[in-house]
């Protein structure tokens, strides 16, 4: 996948359209902002041993992603918002918008359709397993053994997916 490297200003867009999208939210008790964070934190972490050029490649396109993850899921925030707010190169966008759509869970679609869906977009499905590992660990702390083995079971099926 050839694609470009995108302005360092569309992270702080990303951002802001998260922190909008998001606003009054919460996650647990906490601001649904910081499991933003968390997971663009963990997304650092996974290509934390890529080669340089890997990442700045691809850091830029997934800190957007990241921020963005969940907005069209959680939010009133259309494609055509987000797209029209974006400042980076019009191919860039396009990447962006697609591993969007992809890590967008659809109504009335199956989990293991969607995990499916999301796994054939390596971006979307590197930002999902951030997310992930993030609502495993945020179950994990408040002893909620319930989500613990749904995100156990979510990530299995994620390098399932990714790899058989």
């Amino acid at each position: 996948m050839d694609l470009k490297y995108c302005s360092v200003k569309t992270n702080t867009v990303a951002w802001q359209i998260a922190t909008e999208a998001h606003k009054g939210q919460l996650y647990g008790s906490k601001p649904y902002i910081e499991h933003i964070g968390k997971v663009r934190s963990k997304v650092l972490t996974l290509i934390a041993d890529k080669s340089p050029e890997y990442k700045d490649l691809h850091m830029s396109l997934l800190d957007d992603i990241a921020c963005l993850h969940d907005v069209l899921e959680d939010s009133d925030f259309t494609v055509k918002q987000i797209e029209s707010r974006l400042t980076c190169d019009n191919w860039d966008i396009h990447v962006i918008i697609d591993a969007l759509e992809a890590i967008t869970k659809r109504k009335g679609e199956s989990r293991s359709e969607y995990i499916k869906r999301c796994s054939f977009n390596p971006l979307a499905w590197l930002v999902k397993v951030a997310d992930t590992l993030s609502n495993l660990e945020c179950s994990i702390i408040s002893c909620e053994p319930q989500r613990v083995f749904k995100y156990t079971k979510q990530l299995n099926r994620l390098h399932a997916e990714k790899y058989n």
